[in-house]
């Protein structure tokens, strides 16, 4: 059986070069979450989205303020609504897993969708498992087979993982273990464990 990859990466924040922004990863790295918050707070509060967003991943892990899934929405959406598209995605979580709001995977898929259309790789990988599954649109695993490739091929190590288990199962595509262990190989380069994992069974299988 497949073991898909969709998990709390999708809501994770996103580092970025201003003061504030910089600073909340630094305090972030060493785990002082309240100080994290204070400068993504500012940041936020200047109009920087990233900052919104990563405020939404403080509030959604409980990292530093107590957990709110309402106030983490809250904040996805107002970097998603000024075309933050990590934002989007977060939205699209919350709307997946029902998180503050009843679950719907219509309207994850419209948030995915915006946020792949932006560029956001990660959002393609997300559309990609919803076609993979099936959740909120018919299942096709050739379009996710495309939503994969379009996110690995630009570094997502998500889409390449997950196409290392299409391929490996033949899943809308020949079966073809030694492509599924390039693209796991891939996904460990980019340092998805999962990736590493899958990696060194096909290789011992002498693929």
């Amino acid at each position: 059986m497949k073991k898909l990859l969709f998990f709390g990466i999708l809501s994770a924040f996103v580092y970025a070069n201003s003061d504030d922004l910089a600073l909340g990863h630094e305090y972030f790295s060493k785990k002082t979450y309240e100080k994290a918050y204070e400068h993504w707070d500012k940041a936020c509060k200047n109009a920087d989205m990233l900052g919104c967003s990563n405020l939404g991943y403080l509030y959604r892990t409980g990292l530093g303020i107590k957990k709110d899934y309402k106030t983490a929405f809250e904040y996805y959406k107002k970097a998603c609504d000024n075309n933050e598209y990590i934002g989007c995605v977060n939205v699209g979580f919350m709307y997946k897993n029902g998180l503050s709001i009843r679950k719907n995977y219509q309207i994850a898929k419209e948030y995915y969708q915006k946020a792949c259309d932006g560029g956001n790789m990660l959002g393609c990988s997300s559309l990609g498992f919803l076609y993979d599954i099936g959740l909120g649109v018919r299942q096709d695993y050739k379009i996710a087979k495309e939503y994969y490739q379009k996110a690995c091929d630009n570094g997502d190590k998500l889409g390449c993982v997950n196409l290392g288990f299409i391929y490996r199962n033949g899943q809308g595509v020949k079966r073809d273990r030694t492509i599924a262990k390039e693209y796991f190989g891939k996904a460990c380069d980019l340092n998805e464990q999962v990736g590493c994992k899958y990696y060194s069974i096909l290789n011992k299988a002498g693929y």
